[in-house]
Order: C-alpha cells, then sequence, then structure tokens
C-alpha cells in the first residue's frame, strides 16, 4: 500500500498546528533558517518556511510529549542536517532519525517501514 493509504489507516496523521507562541519552537525554526542559509549558501530570507517548520515540528512533537522520536523522512538534506545538528543542543539527543529518502521511495512507504 501506498502510503495516502496511511491516511485512512491512521498510521500518518497530520500534525497539529505549529505553537509560535513555545520559545523552543520559534528558536529552533530561527536556528533552522539560519543552518540552511548557511549549508546552501543562500540569503536567509529564501529559505521556505517548510523547511524550517519540519525542525519547528519536531522539536513540538518532542517537547510537548507527544513523541518520544521523531523519524524524519525528507527529500530535503539540509532540513534533516539542521534537525540532526539543532535538536541535541535543546536536549533531545537520542531521540532524532533523520533519513535522507527518494521522492520514489516516499510514494511506497506503508506502515510496515516502521514496526
Amino acid at each position: 500500500m501506498p502510503y495516502p493509504d496511511g491516511f485512512e489507516e491512521g498510521w500518518i496523521v497530520v500534525a497539529d498546528e505549529l505553537d509560535y507562541s513555545n520559545p523552543l519552537v520559534s528558536t529552533v525554526m530561527d536556528e533552522a533558517r539560519r543552518f540552511i542559509a548557511n549549508e546552501t549558501d543562500r540569503d536567509e530570507d529564501s529559505i521556505e518556511k517548510a523547511d524550517t517548520a519540519l525542525v519547528g515540528l519536531a522539536a513540538q512533537l518532542l517537547d510537548t510529549g507527544k513523541a518520544d522520536d521523531v523519524v524524519l523522512l525528507t527529500t530535503d538534506k539540509p532540513a534533516g542536517r539542521a534537525v540532526e545538528t539543532l535538536l541535541p543542543q535543546h536536549g533531545f539527543s537520542d531521540c532524532i532519525d533523520f533519513r535522507y529518502v527518494s521522492v520514489e521511495y516516499l510514494e511506497t512507504l506503508t506502515a510496515d517501514e516502521f514496526r
């Protein structure tokens, strides 16, 4: 079963909105923007908000206790490296697993990958 079935089966859910009033979320998103800009030699203003939101979401899930671990599957290496680098600096050392994957892999993802 491809990943869209995961929504129907309940093993993929849409995350809560980011809580920008949480200082950790806003801090790691700012740090991620700078990190990604440095990694890619781009201006901070050109970094997509979705890239920094990945880092912010991981921080939010861990900080609120909604997750004990976060596995980030992404085709975006700089965002993945930002998660691996920044979240341990905020006390989440052994909770992050970044996996660089292809779009083709994401299109074939099933619940079995997480068991």
